[in-house]
């Protein structure tokens, strides 16, 4: 996880798939990784799932009071194409 978010997914080769050491306790599948951190005294969350070949989904949301907004959020699909919905940080 610390590689795709410090050094961007896009510098890996374009073939190359997703690095990923899969759960071992189970059946492969796709890995979720996921970040929750505070700061300024708000909470936020940036997470992600990826299988040996491309990211599924990607978020990241926030609480600036008791109720979660999304920030952003992207879903891949079975043809591989991408839906995003993106949310202007608002100010509080």
């Amino acid at each position: 996880m610390r590689d795709a978010v410090v050094h961007s997914h896009r510098a890996w080769p374009p073939d190359g798939g997703v690095p990923r050491d899969p759960f071992a306790w189970g059946p492969a599948g796709p890995s979720t990784f996921e970040v929750t951190w505070i700061r300024e005294g708000m909470r936020h969350e940036y997470g992600f799932v990826a299988d040996d070949d491309r990211f599924l989904e990607e978020w990241l949301y926030a609480w600036p009071s008791s109720r979660k907004q999304v920030w952003s959020l992207e879903i891949a699909y079975a043809g591989g194409s991408l839906a995003s919905l993106v949310v202007p940080k608002m100010r509080m």
